[in-house]
């Protein structure tokens, strides 16, 4: 049982890292940039922050995925 706990652990941790680090801090702000660049209304600010969640996106991405993948190691040899 804990096996498969393990297991469902590993992969919620992927699936998060990826939503959180990849769609959320990559994508989306590169959609609102270009959004706001059609409508006009596209500021410094707003590229700077898209800039950063850029950057920092891979570091989200892979902090979440180790966490759950710490987490099933853990369970699975427990």
């Amino acid at each position: 049982m804990r096996h498969y706990l393990s297991i469902v652990i590993f992969f919620t941790g992927l699936i998060l890292g990826i939503y959180v680090g990849y769609w959320i801090l990559f994508i989306e702000p590169i959609i609102t940039c270009v959004v706001a660049s059609n409508a006009g209304l596209l500021t410094a600010t707003m590229t700077k922050m898209a800039i950063i969640k850029c950057t920092v996106s891979w570091l989200v991405a892979g902090t979440i995925f180790g966490i759950g993948y710490i987490i099933a190691a853990i369970i699975s040899k427990s």
